[in-house]
C-alpha cells in the first residue's frame, strides 16, 4: 500500500517536470514592443522557448541582428530593408509567428503625424453573397423598427484587389493639425460643435475639398477606398478591424459610447488601441467617418481594375469609410461597409453635429 502510494506521487511528480518543460520549451511569441517603429530602431519581444534561437524574421526579411535575453525575451534591430509584417523566431525546434504585424512607420514632417506601412500585395475587397443576404435580412428587420440603412449590394462582388506599396496615417486627423493648416493657408476652421473644439479630437464638419486641400498640404493623398480598406481589415479578409467578431469594447465610439465622460460628440483620437486593424492602424472603425479620393457608384465593384483601382472617373458623391460616434448597429462597422455623401456635406447623419473626418495616405515613390 505505502508503495503504491509512492508509485502515484512519484508519477505525478515526473508529470509535473515534464508538464513544466514542455511548457518552458514551447517556443511563442506573445507579444512585442513597441507596435510600430521605423527602420533600424529595436523591438522587444516577448514570448517563451527563445533560447537558442537562430533566426528573428520580419515578414520574409531576416533581422541582420539580434540578442536572446533570456528564454523569454529577444531584442532586435527592425532591418533595413522590411516591410509592415507579423514577426517570426525559429530555434532548431521550430518557428512560430506573432499573431498581428509590427508595422513600419514614418513621421510626417509637415504635421507630424504618425504614417504606417502598408506593404504591396492582394487583399479581398468587398463582401461575399452570402455576407449581402444574410445582412440584407437584418437591413430590413432594423428598417422595419424606424431605421434608414442603405442597400448594401455595393459590396458585392467581394473581389481581389492589388495595391502598391503605401503609408497611411495611424490616427485621422485632429482639431489641433488642422488648425494650423487654416492658420498656414489662411483658411478658415469649419462651424464648431456643440462640444466646442480641443485640440485631441479629430477634426469634423469637413468637406470633401477641405479634406483634400488638407492632404494636398500635408503632401499627401486622401486614400483611395481601396487603400482605406486594406488598412482596416488586413490580407485575411476579416469582417472587423480586429477580427470576425464583433466586439463593443473595441469599436472607437459606436452610439456615443466612447465618451466616458459623458460629453456629446467623438472621443479623442486613439482612445481604442484594443481595436487596432492589423497594421495597427487606429479608431479605423468608429468615431468619426472618413472621407476617401474616389466617386461612389453601386456597380463599381463589378467592373473594378484589380490594380490600385482609384474609383470611377465621375460621380455626384465620394465615398466615406467608417461607421461614426452616432451610429449604433454593427453592421456600419464592419471593414467592408460603404457609404457615401456629397462633396459639400459637412455633417452626414442629417443632423447638425460633427460626424465626417479623415485621414491621409502617402504613396510609396516607384521604384
Amino acid at each position: 500500500m505505502l508503495q503504491s502510494v509512492f508509485t502515484r506521487i512519484l508519477s505525478l511528480f515526473t508529470l509535473c517536470v515534464f508538464s513544466s518543460l514542455a511548457w518552458a520549451l514551447s517556443l511563442t511569441i506573445t507579444a512585442f514592443s513597441p507596435a510600430d517603429g521605423p527602420i533600424d530602431c529595436v523591438v522587444t519581444i516577448n514570448g517563451t522557448g527563445f533560447t537558442g534561437a537562430t533566426e528573428v524574421k520580419f515578414g520574409k526579411t531576416a533581422a541582420d541582428t539580434f540578442k536572446v535575453l533570456s528564454p523569454t525575451s529577444i531584442s532586435v534591430n527592425v532591418p533595413l530593408d522590411a516591410t509592415s509584417a507579423p514577426i517570426s523566431v525559429s530555434t532548431p525546434d521550430g518557428t512560430c509567428s506573432s499573431s498581428i504585424y509590427f508595422s513600419i512607420s514614418l513621421l510626417n514632417a509637415k504635421d507630424g503625424a504618425l504614417m504606417l506601412q502598408v506593404p504591396a500585395g492582394e487583399f479581398l475587397m468587398g463582401s461575399t453573397e452570402e455576407d449581402i443576404a444574410k445582412l440584407q435580412n437584418d437591413i430590413r428587420a432594423l428598417n422595419a423598427k424606424g431605421s434608414n440603412y442603405k442597400d448594401i449590394v455595393d459590396e458585392f462582388p467581394q473581389h481581389k484587389v492589388s495595391l502598391n506599396t503605401y503609408h497611411i496615417y495611424q490616427n485621422t486627423v485632429t482639431v489641433a493639425m488642422y488648425r494650423t493648416f487654416c492658420t498656414e493657408m489662411k483658411r478658415q476652421m469649419p462651424q464648431e460643435p456643440s462640444w466646442k473644439w480641443q485640440d485631441d479630437l479629430p477634426i469634423v464638419g469637413i468637406q470633401w475639398e477641405d479634406a483634400k486641400a488638407y492632404a494636398d498640404w500635408a503632401g499627401g493623398i486622401l486614400p483611395t477606398e481601396a487603400q482605406w480598406e486594406k488598412a482596416a481589415r488586413g490580407t485575411d479578409g476579416r469582417i472587423f478591424a480586429w477580427g470576425n467578431e464583433w466586439d463593443a469594447a473595441k469599436c472607437a465610439n459606436f452610439a456615443n459610447c466612447g465618451n466616458h465622460d459623458e460629453h456629446f460628440g467623438p472621443c479623442i483620437a486613439a482612445c481604442f488601441p484594443d481595436g487596432a486593424s492589423p497594421y495597427n492602424v487606429l479608431d479605423i472603425t468608429g468615431n468619426v467617418q472618413e472621407w476617401c479620393s474616389d466617386w461612389h457608384a453601386w456597380n463599381y465593384y463589378k467592373i473594378s481594375p484589380e490594380m490600385n483601382p482609384t474609383g470611377p472617373k465621375l460621380g455626384t458623391k465620394h465615398v466615406l469609410r467608417s461607421g461614426n460616434w452616432q451610429q449604433k448597429e454593427s453592421l456600419t462597422f464592419r471593414t467592408a461597409y460603404r457609404n457615401f455623401d456629397t462633396p459639400t456635406d459637412r455633417w452626414s447623419m442629417r443632423s447638425n453635429e460633427g460626424t465626417i473626418g479623415f485621414r491621409c495616405a502617402f504613396v510609396a515613390p516607384a521604384n
